[in-house]
């Protein structure tokens, strides 16, 4: 699994994403990212928004920041 480390947009909060389950990464207005996730016990989908921009996190991704393994 590939879990990043996050900081949720609306707290600042940190948050772990198990980027398996991100089915689309779109840029925000306010320069961060929203993930859309899938969720499993309903077959529905969640929008989680991030300040991190979407070019940061593929490159966590891609092994070129640090990303975080929980």
């Amino acid at each position: 699994m590939h879990w990043l480390q996050l900081t949720q947009a609306q707290t600042g909060a940190t948050i772990y994403v198990n980027m398996r389950l991100v089915i689309l990464v779109a840029p925000s207005k306010t320069g961060g990212a929203s993930l859309v996730t899938s969720v499993r016990e309903k077959e529905t989908a969640r929008v989680v928004p991030v300040l991190q921009s979407p070019q940061e996190i593929m490159g966590m991704l891609n092994g070129s920041s640090s990303g975080a393994q929980p």
